[in-house]
């Protein structure tokens, strides 16, 4: 259907530039707004011509989707951290502001009167849940955190979790263990996260009668893909979890600094290779669009 979106010069001024300035990460509450609405507006358009089924509709021998949630506590350093950082006056004031605008009708004009400083605090936040390393250079008080402290991926409660995760889907086996090689501390029972609901993933308490898988066997079938929505969060599960205390496992990455040309070939690498376990992706990237059989 030729110019059912107009012209490339209709559709770069009506939906593209609009759209593109609201994803920018200097945006302003507005742009971001009227970016959106364009592209709802442009999603109603295409909506016609997309055909979109779900799994369980055209591959009924895929087992149901298994959702588990797992509330994720801080680390020490990280509640420090939050606690600081909420104590600013300006701080409290654009938290008030975001309280204001999620109860309030009138949401965007909340959010504009507090200007860009809400949606950075909101950022910082988001940052300081996922590691304290994201946030150093921008804490009053970095100096007094030793280089050991920002470096440990356990004083992220959400890195932790992920170790644990991956420990007990057998990813890996033997090679996390602390900075010093000793691993005696690194699971006590103080900070343990609980993973006993991890166990469904491995085995299935249908076959609880059968020998359950050496775990060569399950490290051998068992892909993992970890999501972030920032790229600098992959970062620290590259630099500050696999590289250090993982360094045998086979992993790739998939993110907004790979060209779009060699995206496709890194997901036909993942899905072939089972050599490779693990593949980092950014939302935004490998959102949409992926065939990633080999998960």
């Amino acid at each position: 259907m030729p110019n059912f979106l107009g012209s490339s010069v209709f559709f770069s001024e009506k939906y593209a530039r609009t759209i593109s300035k609201g994803q920018a990460p200097s945006a302003s509450v507005r742009e971001i707004s009227e970016g959106i609405e364009k592209l709802k507006t442009l999603h109603q358009q295409v909506l016609p011509f997309i055909l979109r089924r779900e799994k369980q509709q055209v591959l009924r021998e895929l087992p149901s989707k298994l959702v588990t949630q797992i509330e994720v506590p801080m680390s020490d350093l990280q509640r420090r951290l939050y606690t600081d950082f909420c104590s600013f006056a300006d701080v409290q004031q654009s938290l008030r502001a975001l309280d204001r605008a999620a109860k309030d009708d009138l949401g965007d004009r909340c959010l504009e009167q507090a200007g860009r400083s809400s949606l950075q605090a909101l950022l910082f936040l988001r940052l300081l849940s996922t590691h304290p390393w994201l946030v150093r250079s921008a804490i009053p008080v970095a100096s007094e955190i030793s280089d050991n402290d920002w470096l440990r991926f356990d004083t992220s409660g959400k890195i932790r979790a992920l170790a644990d995760l991956l420990r007990e889907l057998s990813i890996f086996t033997d090679d996390l263990s602390a900075a010093d090689n000793d691993s005696s501390l690194l699971y006590c029972e103080d900070d343990h996260v609980d993973v006993d609901v991890y166990s469904s993933l491995v085995n299935s308490s249908d076959n609880h009668m059968q020998p359950a898988p050496t775990t060569s066997e399950v490290q051998s079938q068992t892909k993992c893909l970890i999501f972030a929505q920032f790229i600098q969060s992959l970062d620290v599960v590259e630099k500050l979890l696999f590289k250090p205390h993982i360094p045998s496992l086979k992993y790739l990455r998939l993110d907004g600094r790979v060209p779009a040309r060699r995206r496709y070939a890194i997901a036909e690498e993942f899905n072939r290779n089972d050599e490779i376990k693990v593949l980092l992706l950014t939302t935004r990237v490998g959102g949409l669009g992926l065939n990633l059989t080999g998960e």
